[in-house]
């Protein structure tokens, strides 16, 4: 009987820390777990019914900041609006979205910013890229007028070519030295100017 209470005994201690041990890495609140860590070689994440489930990460203000689930990858602000998309369309396409002005942006090895995608300050589409002094070298997309705007750069920053309702080119000085497109007769017109913007030929396409 002495050596059944011992081993009782013995086997309730055992018991009691194990469970502090796992205490201190594991908690259940409310119906919750809560681990400090996991580390396996495999996750699967279903819901009760063994499909679906998400994963979901919080804020500090316990909002959902990005979600995992449903083949897609779900990304919110901190006032919980959708900033980005990756996943498929209805259609079963591939598909990443950027909302909220979004942008894809590159970077060299430097830190430097080389290539800009996305919403510019007019609220259209641009595509820019810059030298390693992050000087802006080309410029495409749709300007503050409606316009689709494309633009060729020097090392400065300063514009050589031009093109939007027609094509301008500029020496190193910005002095605009061609012109390429239609004139105030709806007519079409070229325009060679030299070095200090003075008109030096031109020929008009009107018969």
């Amino acid at each position: 009987m002495k050596q059944y209470f011992t081993g009782f005994f013995t086997a309730s201690c055992l018991a009691a820390c194990t469970f502090l041990f796992m205490g201190a890495h594991y908690k259940n609140t409310g119906g919750k777990q809560y681990f400090d860590n996991i580390i396996a070689n495999s996750i699967t994440v279903v819901n009760r019914d063994g499909k679906g489930g998400t994963i979901q990460i919080l804020n500090k203000d316990a909002k959902t900041v990005t979600m995992f689930g449903n083949g897609e990858i779900v990304a919110y602000n901190n006032s919980g609006t959708q900033t980005a998309f990756l996943g498929a369309t209805k259609e079963g396409n591939g598909l990443l979205r950027l909302d909220q002005n979004g942008s894809v942006m590159t970077y060299n090895e430097n830190g430097k910013k080389t290539v800009f995608l996305g919403t510019n300050g007019f609220g259209s589409g641009a595509l820019k890229t810059f030298n390693e002094e992050v000087k802006e070298t080309t410029f495409i997309g749709t300007i503050e007028n409606g316009y689709g705007k494309l633009s060729v750069n020097d090392h400065d920053g300063k514009v050589t070519a031009y093109l939007q309702d027609n094509l301008k080119t500029f020496n190193a000085d910005g002095t605009m030295t061609g012109y390429f497109g239609t004139d105030e007769d709806q007519d079409g017109s070229t325009v060679l100017f030299d070095r200090y913007g003075n008109r030096g030929w031109s020929i008009s396409g009107k018969k």
